[in-house]
C-alpha cells in the first residue's frame, strides 16, 4: 500500500535522523524558517442530497515555514505558521455530473510542544489551523463559484535534528480536518513532509 510504504519511509527517515547528527540542544530555540516538501492526499466527500460519493486526490506539496521556538529545560514549546502550494487533484463521474476538485494554495499556524532526545534532536507534537483554496470545475457545487476557502483543524507528530549549528532537518506527519462546504463536500488532509530548517 502506498501510504504504508510512505510511512515507514518517513520512520526510517526519522531514525536516520535522529542518528546522524551531534550539535547542541539548545540550538533548537529561537527564531527559525525553512522549506519542505512532501506527499499530499486528500480524501473528499460528496453529497448533493441524491448521490453521496467520494474521491481521493494525491499529489506533491511544496512550501515554506517560519516559527520561534522557547526551551524549558528539555521540553520546546513553540509556533509556527506555514504556506504550501499542492498540485493534487482528483475527478469523478456520476449520472447526474462530471466533477473535478483541485487543492490549490494552503496556509496555517500551528504550536508545537516537543522534548529533546540526546543533544541532537528533537520530537514534537503539533496542532492547529489550517485555511485552504479548492477548486472545482462544477459551477453550484462549491457555493456557486469555482473556488472557496475552507479553514480546518491540523494536528500532527514530527521529528527534527540539527546537522550544523543552525541547520536542521524533519520529517512531519500532519492531518487536516476541514469545515463542511454547503453541505456537499467536506475534505479531510494527510500529508508526509520532509523539509530543511535554518535556525538564526
Amino acid at each position: 500500500m502506498r501510504t504504508s510504504s510512505v510511512v515507514l519511509s518517513s520512520v526510517a527517515a526519522a531514525a536516520l535522523l535522529v542518528s546522524t547528527s551531534a550539535f547542541a540542544a539548545e540550538g533548537f530555540g529561537g527564531v527559525y524558517a525553512g522549506g519542505q516538501i512532501g506527499y499530499d492526499s486528500y480524501g473528499i466527500d460528496l453529497d448533493d442530497g441524491v448521490d453521496s460519493v467520494s474521491l481521493n486526490a494525491d499529489g506533491i506539496e511544496g512550501g515554506i515555514y517560519v516559527g520561534y521556538n522557547w526551551l524549558f529545560d528539555r521540553v520546546v514549546v513553540g509556533v509556527e505558521g506555514q504556506a504550501a502550494l499542492s498540485d493534487a487533484d482528483s475527478t469523478i463521474s456520476t449520472e447526474d455530473f462530471d466533477f473535478s476538485l483541485k487543492a490549490k494554495e494552503t496556509y496555517g499556524i500551528s504550536a508545537r510542544v516537543g522534548t529533546l532526545i540526546g543533544d541532537n534532536a528533537l520530537v514534537y507534537v503539533l496542532g492547529g489551523w489550517v485555511n485552504t483554496r479548492f477548486k472545482a470545475d462544477a459551477a453550484g457545487l462549491l457555493s456557486g463559484d469555482d473556488s472557496e476557502r475552507l479553514n480546518g483543524w491540523r494536528a500532527g507528530v514530527g521529528v527534527e535534528a540539527k546537522v550544523s549549528e543552525n541547520v536542521s532537518v524533519r520529517a512531519e506527519y500532519a492531518y487536516a480536518d476541514y469545515e463542511v462546504s454547503g453541505d456537499l463536500i467536506e475534505p479531510k488532509n494527510s500529508a508526509f513532509q520532509f523539509g530543511i530548517g535554518w535556525y538564526f
